[in-house]
């Protein structure tokens, strides 16, 4: 186990760095959720997303140990910042009702539930897009060491 860490190179770290940031993600987007009139349409699908992105990061930073840069960890890490992106995508997608009558009307401002499911989701979204270019920095750099 000491030799697999020694394999590996500092931004190799960022991957499972962003796995907890997108599961951080994921429960603010559950605490989002809280009030049974403002639940996000496609919830399960961005929970099922996050558990994938968070699977992808680290079986990259595993597979950056095990076989060192190559294509099949190149291609893991891009799968897992793409997935890791539709949340963003869908996130935003799913609380765009929540966020114009809390945000660009004053049809439920100053209504607490409506307010905490707006700004959880924003918090939700935000953590999502650093969770998303945490991985991205992370695959410009090289993740194993080379051996001599």
């Amino acid at each position: 186990m000491k030799e697999f860490f020694k394999k590996l190179s500092i931004p190799a770290y960022l991957l499972p760095v962003s796995a907890v940031v997108s599961l951080v993600a994921m429960i603010i987007l559950f605490a989002s959720n809280a009030d049974p009139n403002y639940v996000m349409v496609g919830s399960t699908l961005v929970v099922v997303l996050s558990v994938l992105s968070i699977i992808l990061f680290t079986a990259a930073f595993f597979l950056s140990g095990k076989i060192g840069d190559g294509r099949i960890t190149a291609i893991v890490l891009l799968a897992a910042v793409i997935v890791t992106a539709l949340c963003v995508y869908f996130t935003f997608s799913g609380k765009t009702d929540v966020f114009g009558s809390v945000i660009f009307s004053a049809l439920e401002k100053g209504y607490p539930p409506a307010e905490r499911a707006c700004w959880l989701g924003i918090a939700s979204i935000v953590t999502y897009v650093v969770a998303t270019l945490i991985g991205a920095v992370a695959g410009f750099f090289t993740l194993s060491k080379k051996s001599k």
